[in-house]
Formats: C-alpha cells, structure tokens, sequence
C-alpha cells in the first residue's frame, strides 16, 4: 500500500471484529515498502 498516493482504511473498519486492526495493516504494510509518507506508525496505543 503507498499512503502517499491513497489513504489508509477507516479506523472504524474491523478485521474478525477488531477495530483499528485493518488501518494498522495498512500502515505496517506501508512502513515495511518505505511508502509511508506523513503517517506515523509509532502509535503509543
């Protein structure tokens, strides 16, 4: 996923039932390509 061209799935998108967990995805999957863009990933959550 490049979050420098596209957004990351909604906070309220569930995975098995798990909130945030789709987004985190998207995010780690962003981190790992280097396309992170302004996201942080360092969520203190």
């Amino acid at each position: 996923m490049d979050l420098t061209k596209s957004f990351p799935r909604s906070p309220k998108a569930t995975i098995a039932g798990v909130t945030m967990a789709a987004r985190a995805a998207d995010k780690g999957r962003a981190s790992a390509a280097g396309t992170l863009g302004e996201y942080n990933y360092d969520c203190p959550m």
